[in-house]
């Protein structure tokens, strides 16, 4: 729920048709989502160095029962170049600059 720096404050919500979703399953999975450590965070063994003031991204997804989620800092300079690539994939496919002004 968006509270700062959002052109929408509270909650809001969108449709995204099942295709899309199919897909971008696929590229999380082709991507390697379900091998990455699910702490990218200021003193876990993935972070490396750290600097302060960045956003934190929380992602899940669950697929055949297995589910994994991931919380990054973007502070984090040692977390994989994939995953910040398939955090943006995400963002475009939902659509969310139209809640951020991105």
């Amino acid at each position: 729920m968006g509270t700062q720096h959002v052109t929408h404050q509270g909650a809001a919500t969108a449709s995204i048709a099942p295709a899309m979703v199919d897909s971008l399953v696929a590229e999380l999975e082709a991507g390697g989502y379900f091998g990455f450590d699910e702490r990218y965070l200021r003193g876990a063994p993935g972070c490396g160095q750290y600097a302060t003031d960045s956003p934190t991204v929380i992602t899940s997804l669950t697929v055949d029962g297995r589910t994994r989620q991931i919380r990054h800092d973007h502070g984090c300079s040692a977390a994989p170049p994939e995953l910040m690539r398939l955090e943006r994939r995400i963002d475009e496919v939902a659509g969310t600059a139209r809640w951020t002004g991105d």
